[in-house]
């Protein structure tokens, strides 16, 4: 919505500035924005945010901007949702060579928005088994007073998962397939890409490695390095 011309000319930019966004004097960050799916959305903007750090936790803040910085009316809202099964803060991913893979958080990474529905991604804990997985989430009916939020997790015994991405792939105002990207790692493989397919219904694919790794990462004086 900013004006890029003015910007190359090197002119004023125009542009709002929401901040000190919180919930009970609590700090909300990490904001991501929702991207749209088949083709830029608006004029309304949707953002998602979680609690990244929390060991465990259930909220899903909706951020919306309700119209475009042209119209002269835009106004910044939250909604407070909550997920139907937890996200946590994940663990780190452990490579073949016993190196650690950095997972940092389980902030909301990717997001966009096709037939009235928010698809996102985040990284997250599975708890059974204590390995990094993705957590894929679902908000119906954004702009309503009660959005729908679904989810569930992607997730294995002893691969571990990290820095999903979501895009849409369906065609059509009922169609909602959708392709997912990661990092993934484990003590028998080096870091590699892989990919989900998300069907039609809802179904998620086996994972489809898309590059396997050829070394391990080891750039840092420490056990930990830097991924994603």
């Amino acid at each position: 919505q900013i004006d890029k011309a003015k910007g190359y000319a090197g002119d004023s930019l125009e542009y709002n500035f929401w901040h000190n966004i919180d919930l009970n004097g609590k700090p909300i960050w990490s904001v991501c924005p929702v991207q749209g799916g088949a083709a830029p959305s608006g004029p309304e903007t949707y953002f998602l945010s979680v609690r990244p750090g929390d060991l465990s936790n259930d909220t899903l803040f909706l951020h919306t901007i309700s119209n475009s910085y042209q119209s002269g009316n835009a106004q910044f809202s939250s909604k407070v949702l909550k997920t139907p099964i937890a996200y946590g803060l994940p663990p780190n991913a452990l490579q073949k060579d016993g190196q650690y893979l950095a997972t940092n958080d389980a902030r909301v990474l990717s997001a966009m928005i096709e037939n009235n529905r928010i698809q996102y991604v985040q990284n997250c804990i599975d708890t059974q088994y204590y390995t990094a997985g993705i957590y894929l989430g679902d908000v119906e009916n954004p702009s309503s007073a009660s959005p729908t939020v679904t989810g569930r997790l992607i997730s294995f015994d002893t691969i571990d998962l990290g820095y999903p991405s979501i895009a849409y792939l369906g065609n059509n105002q009922f169609d909602n397939r959708s392709a997912i990207t990661c990092s993934f790692s484990s003590p028998d493989t080096f870091p590699g890409t892989a990919a989900f397919y998300r069907a039609a219904d809802g179904n998620v694919s086996e994972m489809l490695i898309v590059k396997k790794g050829e070394a391990p990462e080891n750039v840092l004086a420490d056990t930990i390095e830097r991924w994603g």
